[in-house]
């Protein structure tokens, strides 16, 4: 049943009869995206099987089924790096929730549409996002400290390993921590590692994620909910780059990572607060990135649609088409959610839809309710044509911030062009200069 479930989801799927079985077969096949595990099964149980292969894939999906879950079992799962628990029987609803958040919160779907713009998968058609790309191009071969900046859901996971890859440090470890999955008590053991009963429980000693990221990248998503405690810690690893395991008594560890941050919170407004500390904060913003949300780069959505609509489709099918009534829904929607929200439609709309076509039915209802109807068309061409350079000089206002000489650059006319236009169209600028 769970075989066939995948493979309708458009996954391929390879079985094993037991822990050792799973472990070989991971390490023989390598690019594996996501294991399912029980955690009680002949030879090493699923735990053990979860430390193995985050010890080879330190940023595999690992889930673990069970139906009789303890809670020494969930905190040891935590640590070792379980991204969450599937209750037996299993629930294949809910299973289907877990892979869509797995994806969109290590934005495999976009890393592996290949043949999308950018070669490696990045969807970068509107200005705004090739400035951002084209700012981490230069920083990404440098050790330079990165933080990203921008809404939960913008693609942050995924431009921190396009940084990686495009790092000297392309071929060593690439780790993740999720700050805000953490709770207090498991945060720092997990990024500086303990040592063998440094705590109940602590039955070994245990690297933590700088240690397994040496010679590598640290990416550190929502950097914003580390605790104060703990930010005095990772300060010093980033001012004196050694780790102390917690329980240790002897010399620091020295480590060679590459930090790249990233939050959606206001970072400056918690310094104020007294929830962030201000020498980390300046610590992490060496080179800032904003990465604008999907309603503020619009010209990426039919790509990202594309790129979707093909990563969703079974292989050797072709992707179903867009209605037109739901492609102007897609193309309306203001995407509080991002990227992530529009691969999520996509991914139901893909599994519901009907005879090879997409329809308003197959979209989310949160995406149907929220789409004002169209807009009367213009009565004459020359009207039609107003209100589409009206939208442009909008927009290109909106992505400068307002400051008029960049705007005018971006749409290749004069400045003084420019605020005739502004004159004749209604429309305001808060900055008339480069500022």
């Amino acid at each position: 049943m769970l075989r066939g479930f995948l493979r309708k989801l458009g996954h391929e799927v390879f079985d094993a009869g037991t822990g050792e079985e799973g472990v070989a077969l991971a390490e023989r096949e390598g690019a594996l995206d996501l294991v399912i595990s029980d955690i009680r099964m002949p030879g090493i149980d699923g735990l053990e099987v979860l430390r193995r292969l985050r010890a080879m894939f330190p940023e595999l999906a690992v889930l673990l089924a069970t139906a009789f879950a303890t809670y020494a079992q969930a905190v040891e799962a935590a640590r070792a790096g379980a991204w969450d628990y599937l209750a037996k029987p299993l629930d294949l609803d809910d299973l289907r929730v877990k892979i869509w958040k797995i994806e969109g919160e290590l934005g495999r779907d976009v890393g592996e549409a290949s043949d999308t713009p950018g070669g490696d998968g990045f969807i970068a058609e509107s200005p705004a996002m090739r400035d951002v790309l084209a700012l981490l191009e230069r920083a990404a071969p440098t050790d330079a400290t990165i933080l990203l900046l921008g809404e939960s859901g913008v693609g942050k996971n995924v431009l921190a390993e396009r940084i990686h890859e495009r790092s000297k440090r392309a071929d060593a470890t690439f780790g993740v921590v999720s700050c805000a999955a953490l709770p207090e008590t498991l945060i720092e053991s997990e990024l500086f590692g303990h040592e063998k009963g440094a705590y109940t429980g602590a039955d070994r000693a245990r690297d933590g994620r700088f240690e397994a990221a040496d010679g590598g990248t640290l990416f550190l998503d929502e950097i914003g909910e580390v605790p104060l405690a703990t930010q005095v810690k990772l300060l010093r690893v980033l001012q004196e780059r050694v780790v102390e395991r917690i329980g240790a008594s002897g010399k620091p560890i020295n480590v060679d990572v590459r930090i790249i941050a990233a939050t959606n919170s206001d970072l400056e407004a918690a310094v104020d607060a007294g929830t962030f500390r201000q020498d980390l904060f300046y610590r992490l913003n060496v080179v800032a990135v904003e990465v604008p949300p999907l309603r503020e780069r619009r010209a990426d959505i039919p790509p990202l649609i594309d790129a979707f609509l093909r990563s969703h489709t079974p292989e050797g099918q072709a992707p179903p088409a867009l209605d037109e009534e739901a492609e102007r829904v897609l193309l309306a929607h203001d995407y509080p959610g991002n990227v992530r929200e529009l691969q999520n439609a996509i991914e139901r709309a893909a599994i519901l839809a009907q005879s090879g076509r997409i329809t308003t039915m197959d979209l989310p209802p949160a995406l149907t309710r929220s789409t004002p109807p169209p807009s009367a068309p213009a009565d004459t061409l020359p009207a039609a044509v107003e209100d589409l350079e009206r939208q442009y000089i909008a927009e290109a206002l909106h992505e400068t911030d307002g400051v008029q000489t960049r705007a005018a650059e971006r749409l290749g006319i004069t400045e003084r062009n420019l605020r005739y236009k502004l004159q004749k169209y209604g429309l305001t600028s808060s900055r008339d200069s480069t500022g």
